[in-house]
């Protein structure tokens, strides 16, 4: 496992340290974002405590945190701290007018279950009082991290929560971008061979942390999953995800959608569960940024849902059928006989991939215009006399944007966008009076057919998605 930097939120943290009075902030994003290894880096080298909230009872975390701070400490046995109040006095004691970083990772299981439930804890409100009170006319820099959004939400931005007004800044933590995923892998020689990589890992970086430079993604995928110690063989339970996901509901849904079962009627009659409860899982799900929500284009019915994370997703749909098996020695032949069908997920996901750029694009202003959402589109009987099925289409008053995506040894001919033209010629898309068309392609495009360029025509290769070369 390699360490990958992330300078702009090492710097963030280094100006919030540098200011010489105590500072709150709290560091939030959906696990394997790099939240708990950011941390960990950034305060490498200096006065430091850090502590892991793990889903237990208080009496319990208590006792967890008190070794934790006898080891930190280099003390010869650990503290009593019968309540939080404690707790807080030994941190103020143990910086006393010292600079240093506590930090406390996964804050949120303190005052509330793995299934959401708040428990009966006394941790924001006493915190509150050792802030107010003590910890202010102090100099270290206190960061509280969390995976689920909402629930940090809850404690530090709700006005009704004790802590709320106390942060002095917070600090967002996403997936990479493509070109810093791209960047990150610097070690691996070739453009598509790093696409290719990230077709598996995406841009997370704790994924991206694994990756061996010199094996091809099926090798790393191997190396992975289908050994006896893989690092992911335990996965989703021991490394990836939030404890909710080791409950039976969620691990069924995530089986589900990944084995094909993306429409939300499917799934449900699949699993014969009730709308409501299927619902309130997949609200959940959404919540730990597990999975998304895809509607079909100009349509709130017929909705898809995709797997986010695509080593989750590889996980459901190849590992967990087998995991005992692979336990025992068997994955080799395992993986070799699912080797075609790996390769076919990989390949679907050159659109997850497709759909960040885009997304890019659309954040910085650089679309036609800001498209609120991006949606697929199918429709088996058409005024064209046959199914038009589209990856991607984005609508905004008068603006229409289609996207497709292959990700093939071929190039992409002419004769691509000749078909996206013809398809959108027919309702919903004829009254978009301004369209703009984006092809994606792996291996390029047969460019005899693209001169001269149509205005409202992008062509996107590996080296325009993953930063290397501007768009035309």
């Amino acid at each position: 496992m390699r360490l990958i930097s992330r300078k702009r939120e090492m710097d963030a943290l280094q100006e919030q340290f540098n200011k010489w009075t105590f500072r709150f902030g709290y560091v939030y994003g959906q696990r394997r974002i790099g939240k708990t290894t950011l941390v960990e880096m950034f305060s490498e080298g200096k006065k430091h405590l850090s502590f892991y909230a793990i889903d237990t009872d208080e009496a319990s975390l208590l006792k967890d945190f008190a070794s934790s701070f006898a080891e930190q400490a280099g003390l010869p046995y650990p503290p009593s701290f019968p309540d939080w109040a404690a707790f807080f006095k030994a941190i103020s004691a143990y910086f006393g007018d010292e600079k240093g970083v506590v930090s406390i990772d996964e804050f949120p299981l303190i005052t509330y279950d793995r299934l959401g439930r708040r428990r009966k804890s006394s941790f924001s409100s006493t915190l509150q009082r050792a802030i107010d009170l003590s910890f202010r006319k102090q100099k270290f820099l206190l960061l509280l991290t969390g995976s689920s959004v909402s629930l940090v939400e809850r404690e530090i931005q709700d006005s009704r929560a004790p802590l709320f007004g106390r942060a002095d800044f917070a600090l967002p933590l996403g997936r990479f971008s493509l070109k810093e995923a791209n960047e990150a892998l610097a070690d691996i020689k070739g453009t598509k061979e790093r696409a290719s990589v990230l077709l598996l890992t995406s841009t997370y970086p704790f994924y991206l942390s694994f990756i061996e430079p010199g094996k091809s993604v099926l090798e790393n995928a191997r190396s992975l999953f289908f050994e006896p110690q893989s690092p992911f063989l335990l996965y989703p339970e021991s490394l990836i995800t939030s404890d909710i996901l080791s409950g039976g509901f969620f691990t069924s849904i995530l089986r589900g959608i990944a084995e094909g079962k993306e429409e939300y009627e499917t799934l449900r009659k699949s699993l014969a569960m009730e709308s409501a409860d299927l619902s309130k899982h997949i609200r959940s799900l959404e919540e730990l940024g597990v999975i998304r929500k895809r509607y079909r284009f100009h349509s709130r019915r017929g909705v898809r849902l995709e797997i986010e994370d695509p080593i989750l997703a590889f996980y459901f749909r190849f590992i967990k059928p087998y995991a005992e098996r692979i336990r025992l020695g068997e994955g080799e032949a395992i993986f070799q006989s699912e080797r075609n069908a790996i390769e076919g997920f990989l390949h679907r996901r050159f659109e997850f991939l497709a759909m960040d750029y885009l997304e890019a694009l659309n954040r910085e202003g650089r679309l036609g215009a800001y498209y609120p959402e991006f949606s697929h589109y199918v429709r088996e009987g058409s005024e064209l006399g046959r199914s038009i099925e589209l990856d991607c289409c984005a609508g905004k008053g008068d603006h229409l944007l289609v996207a497709e995506c292959k990700f093939s040894s071929k190039k992409r001919g002419y004769q691509d966008y000749l078909d996206m033209l013809e398809d959108v010629s027919v309702p919903p898309f004829r009254d978009y009076r301004e369209k703009e068309f984006y092809l994606f392609g792996a291996s390029g495009f047969d460019r005899m057919f693209f001169e001269p360029a149509e205005e409202n025509l992008h062509l996107v290769g590996l080296e325009e998605m993953l930063g290397e070369r501007d768009p035309r």
